[in-house]
């Protein structure tokens, strides 16, 4: 889903989803476990959060799609 996103060695500040004022809430995801361990294995590699991770993905799809 996201092999198109070159992101490697990219690293993104573990506050980089919470750098606004916006607030934030709470999402239940439900991921297979090893997706969840890639994602925690990416984040940490990245010295970064998984939310954070997340936050950048959705912001570079969301570009994506209002172009």
């Amino acid at each position: 889903m996201f092999d198109d996103i070159d992101l490697k060695d990219k690293r993104i500040p573990a506050d980089a989803a919470g750098s606004s004022i916006e607030k934030r809430t709470t999402l239940t995801l439900s991921l297979t476990s090893s997706d969840k361990k890639a994602l925690k294995l990416l984040a940490a590699e990245r010295e970064t959060t998984m939310a954070a991770l997340i936050h950048e993905w959705i912001q570079i799809y969301t570009k994506e799609d209002n172009n």
